[in-house]
């Protein structure tokens, strides 16, 4: 079981450059982002939130922040079979 966002997380997102800041526990949270997105819904999820949780047998490759693009290709490509690409500031 996830632990569900609390309030200061959530109103923090947009100080840190988040354009919107969901809790995917909330009954209306798929209702909220059709409403950002205009209907359209996501393509992609990115959860930055903090937290000590161990990914590093589930990361494919580490690309630049520069290259964020590039890693959304190749994970939207499935080149290389990538599960997690992390991006380096």
């Amino acid at each position: 079981m996830c632990p569900v966002p609390r309030e200061p997380e959530l109103g923090s997102g947009p100080a840190f450059g988040a354009d919107l800041a969901l809790d995917p526990a909330d009954p209306i949270c798929a209702t909220r982002v059709k409403e950002a997105t205009r209907g359209r819904g996501l393509s992609y999820a990115f959860d930055f939130a903090g937290g000590r949780v161990e990914f590093s047998r589930s990361v494919s490759g580490a690309l630049h922040l520069a290259d964020a693009a590039e890693a959304v290709r190749r994970l939207d490509a499935k080149e290389g079979d990538p599960i997690r690409l992390v991006l380096v500031p």
